[in-house]
This record gives C-alpha cells, sequence and structure tokens, in this order.
C-alpha cells in the first residue's frame, strides 16, 4: 500500500524493506515535531487554525488513500 502512496505530502514515504526469516522492517523518513499527541501535549491544546488545518490534511490523505481503490 506504501508504494500506491508515493508521492502524497500527507503520508510517509516507505524508503526500503527488509526482510528475515522471522523479521519484516519498513524504513521511513523521520519525522520533524514527532507525532500529533506529542504536539498536542507539549502544546496543552490546539488552536482552532490549527485543528482546522490537522484535519484537512488528514481529510487529503483520505480523500488520497480511497482514490486509490482497494488493495
Amino acid at each position: 500500500m506504501f508504494h500506491h502512496c508515493r508521492g502524497n505530502k500527507n503520508i510517509l514515504e516507505l524508503n526500503e524493506f527488509y526482510e528475515e526469516d522471522d523479521q519484516f522492517y519498513l524504513v521511513f523518513d523521520r519525522l520533524k515535531g514527532g507525532s500529533l499527541f506529542e504536539q498536542i501535549q507539549k502544546r496543552g491544546q490546539l488552536t482552532e487554525l490549527d485543528a482546522r488545518n490537522i484535519i484537512r490534511d488528514i481529510a487529503e490523505a483520505l480523500a488520497f488513500l480511497h482514490s486509490k481503490g482497494n488493495y
């Protein structure tokens, strides 16, 4: 699925993957700023503008995924 999502600014890019007999590794770029939860904890709350922008980005990513169909 990550292969089909390349080029979308709101979805992590899969750089590489490795397989061993009993392990599977996925390598992604490191995200700046940490997780959304960490950002909310650090700030204490989000402004309405920040929340709107985050929801917009998530909605755009979901619309992109839905446009790809079922895999």
